[in-house]
Protein backbone atom coordinates (compact mmCIF):
# COMPACT_ATOMS: atom_id res chain seq x y z
CA UNK A 1 0.00 0.00 0.00
CA UNK A 2 1.14 3.36 -0.98
CA UNK A 3 0.33 5.98 1.02
CA UNK A 4 0.97 10.00 -0.65
CA UNK A 5 1.13 12.78 2.37
CA UNK A 6 1.31 15.70 0.08
CA UNK A 7 -0.10 18.62 -0.77
CA UNK A 8 -0.32 17.78 -4.05
CA UNK A 9 -1.44 14.50 -6.02
CA UNK A 10 1.50 14.30 -8.21
CA UNK A 11 2.57 12.00 -10.98
CA UNK A 12 4.33 9.45 -9.13
CA UNK A 13 1.58 8.90 -6.57
CA UNK A 14 -1.46 9.12 -9.42
CA UNK A 15 0.97 5.96 -11.22
CA UNK A 16 1.39 3.83 -8.15
CA UNK A 17 -2.61 4.55 -7.19
CA UNK A 18 -1.55 5.73 -3.92
CA UNK A 19 -4.03 7.01 -1.17
CA UNK A 20 -3.52 10.43 -0.97
CA UNK A 21 -3.20 12.14 2.26
CA UNK A 22 -3.46 16.28 1.07
CA UNK A 23 -1.33 17.96 3.82
CA UNK A 24 -0.71 21.82 4.18
CA UNK A 25 2.49 22.97 2.87
CA UNK A 26 5.34 22.73 5.34
CA UNK A 27 3.68 21.23 8.23
CA UNK A 28 5.12 17.59 8.03
CA UNK A 29 6.97 18.58 11.26
CA UNK A 30 3.78 18.60 13.33
CA UNK A 31 1.90 15.83 11.78
CA UNK A 32 4.63 13.72 12.07
CA UNK A 33 5.23 15.07 16.35
CA UNK A 34 1.43 13.85 16.43
CA UNK A 35 2.01 10.20 15.02
CA UNK A 36 4.99 10.17 17.87
CA UNK A 37 3.09 10.81 20.52
CA UNK A 38 0.11 8.77 19.08
CA UNK A 39 2.63 5.80 19.46
CA UNK A 40 4.20 6.83 23.01
CA UNK A 41 0.69 7.10 24.08
CA UNK A 42 -0.42 4.38 23.17
CA UNK A 43 2.50 2.06 23.71
CA UNK A 44 3.12 1.29 19.58
CA UNK A 45 6.60 2.58 19.68
CA UNK A 46 9.39 -0.14 19.79
CA UNK A 47 11.14 0.37 23.14
CA UNK A 48 13.64 -2.05 22.56
CA UNK A 49 15.18 -0.37 19.24
CA UNK A 50 15.17 2.54 20.97
CA UNK A 51 17.04 1.38 23.68
CA UNK A 52 19.67 -0.19 21.59
CA UNK A 53 20.77 2.24 18.59
CA UNK A 54 19.50 5.65 19.76
CA UNK A 55 19.53 8.70 22.26
CA UNK A 56 17.54 11.36 23.42
CA UNK A 57 14.37 9.35 23.67
CA UNK A 58 13.39 11.33 26.89
CA UNK A 59 13.81 14.77 25.25
CA UNK A 60 11.66 13.76 22.20
CA UNK A 61 8.96 12.41 25.03
CA UNK A 62 9.67 15.71 27.37
CA UNK A 63 8.82 17.63 24.40
CA UNK A 64 5.81 15.89 22.67
CA UNK A 65 4.05 15.73 26.03
CA UNK A 66 4.81 18.94 27.21
CA UNK A 67 1.60 20.11 29.54
CA UNK A 68 1.67 23.38 27.74
CA UNK A 69 1.27 22.31 24.31
CA UNK A 70 1.53 18.59 24.19
CA UNK A 71 1.60 17.26 20.03
CA UNK A 72 -1.41 15.14 20.25
CA UNK A 73 -3.13 14.47 16.68
CA UNK A 74 -5.74 17.02 17.40
CA UNK A 75 -2.87 19.68 17.66
CA UNK A 76 -1.54 19.08 14.39
CA UNK A 77 -4.74 18.93 13.05
CA UNK A 78 -5.36 22.47 13.26
CA UNK A 79 -1.73 23.02 11.90
CA UNK A 80 -2.04 20.12 9.16
CA UNK A 81 -5.29 19.94 7.87
CA UNK A 82 -5.09 16.62 8.35
CA UNK A 83 -8.17 15.11 10.63
CA UNK A 84 -7.12 14.12 14.05
CA UNK A 85 -8.72 10.41 13.10
CA UNK A 86 -6.41 10.23 9.78
CA UNK A 87 -3.27 11.02 11.61
CA UNK A 88 -3.98 7.98 14.44
CA UNK A 89 -4.60 5.71 11.72
CA UNK A 90 -1.91 6.04 10.12
CA UNK A 91 0.60 6.14 12.90
CA UNK A 92 -1.08 2.51 13.96
CA UNK A 93 -1.02 1.50 10.28
CA UNK A 94 2.84 2.43 10.46
CA UNK A 95 3.27 0.02 14.16
CA UNK A 96 1.37 -2.64 12.59
CA UNK A 97 2.32 -2.96 8.85
CA UNK A 98 6.08 -3.00 7.55
CA UNK A 99 6.65 0.12 6.93
CA UNK A 100 9.24 2.46 4.48
CA UNK A 101 9.14 6.54 5.08
CA UNK A 102 9.95 7.74 2.06
CA UNK A 103 10.10 11.56 1.07
CA UNK A 104 12.32 13.75 -1.38
CA UNK A 105 14.62 16.96 -1.16
CA UNK A 106 12.08 19.55 -2.47
CA UNK A 107 10.68 20.64 0.57
CA UNK A 108 13.78 21.05 2.81
CA UNK A 109 14.12 23.95 0.85
CA UNK A 110 11.99 26.13 2.90
CA UNK A 111 12.63 27.44 5.85
CA UNK A 112 14.00 24.97 8.56
CA UNK A 113 12.74 22.56 5.83
CA UNK A 114 15.52 19.64 7.04
CA UNK A 115 13.29 19.51 10.35
CA UNK A 116 10.57 17.25 8.47
CA UNK A 117 13.42 14.78 7.27
CA UNK A 118 14.99 14.91 10.53
CA UNK A 119 11.20 14.23 11.93
CA UNK A 120 10.64 11.25 9.41
CA UNK A 121 14.27 9.51 10.80
CA UNK A 122 12.74 9.83 14.33
CA UNK A 123 9.50 8.21 13.47
CA UNK A 124 11.43 5.28 11.64
CA UNK A 125 13.41 5.05 14.62
CA UNK A 126 10.12 4.75 16.91
CA UNK A 127 8.98 2.49 14.96
CA UNK A 128 11.98 0.36 15.14
CA UNK A 129 12.07 -1.03 11.48
CA UNK A 130 15.07 0.54 10.30
CA UNK A 131 17.83 -2.03 8.74
CA UNK A 132 14.81 -4.26 7.91
CA UNK A 133 13.57 -5.57 4.48
CA UNK A 134 10.75 -3.24 3.21
CA UNK A 135 11.44 -0.58 6.55
CA UNK A 136 12.80 2.33 7.79
CA UNK A 137 13.10 5.46 5.49
CA UNK A 138 14.65 6.94 2.42
CA UNK A 139 14.90 9.97 0.99
CA UNK A 140 15.15 11.02 -2.61
CA UNK A 141 14.53 7.66 -4.89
Amino acid sequence: KVINIDPVYNDTARFLGAEQVFINPTTDVAMVEAMCYHLIKNNLHDEKFLKRYTVGFKKLKDRLFDEKNPKTPEWAEKITGVSASKIKQLAELMAKNRTMIMAGWGFQRAHHGEQAHWAMITLASLLGQIGLDGGGYGFNY
